[in-house]
């Protein structure tokens, strides 16, 4: 939301409609633009990519001082798993070779990477974290790193908008407000995300 502040001060004139859900269908909807991070299947829209995420596991201290820290991939089946209804090819749940998907049974289920962050927060389990979202929270709520050595392939982030409306200004502006802010988020943090 930082960042949509920030644009609406840049750009007065420019109204923003915020919807937040996983579209499977592009061409259902009646938008300007959409942020979508993975795979893209759906080539009849213009796609631009604007940044990429990089996911870790992430517990609360209050969660690892009542269950334990997991030592291993395979110790994740007796722990309380945070996770998302994954769409656009992602998955994170490889073994650690990145080779095999792991069949993981969640507690929680949602479909929004913001309220994953607040549930891991809470203590409700082990999940994946964006990191950028994990660095913000560090300090104020304690979240620890859970099995380190695993670090998923970075996930990419498109602006996606369809061919009608590649000469619309407001939505170049936007998309362009939007990489560059996450090209600089990337030089101030001084590692990729």
């Amino acid at each position: 939301m930082p960042l949509l502040a920030s644009f609406m001060d840049r750009f007065p004139k420019v109204d923003v409609v915020l919807d937040l859900k996983d579209f499977a269908n592009l061409s259902t909807h009646d938008w300007d633009v959409q942020l979508a991070a993975g795979i893209l299947a759906d080539s009849s829209h213009v796609a631009r990519r604007i940044t990429q995420i990089s996911l870790r596991l992430y517990a609360s201290a209050k969660y690892i001082s009542r269950r334990g820290a997991p030592e291993t991939f395979a110790d994740l089946g007796q722990h309380d798993i945070v996770d998302k209804h994954w769409v656009n090819g992602i998955s994170p749940w490889l073994d650690e070779a990145g080779t095999q998907q792991i069949a993981i049974k969640p507690r929680l289920v949602v479909n929004d990477m913001i309220a994953i962050v607040h549930a891991v927060r809470e203590g409700a389990g082990i999940g994946w974290v964006p990191t950028l979202l994990a660095q913000q929270t560090y300090e104020a709520d304690r979240l620890v790193t859970v099995l380190p050595y695993l670090k998923p392939a970075p996930i990419p982030v498109y602006a996606i908008f369809p061919r009608r409306r590649t000469a619309s200004p407001k939505v170049r502006v936007f998309v362009d407000f939007l990489a560059e802010a996450f090209a600089a988020r990337k030089l101030t943090h001084g590692r990729q995300e």
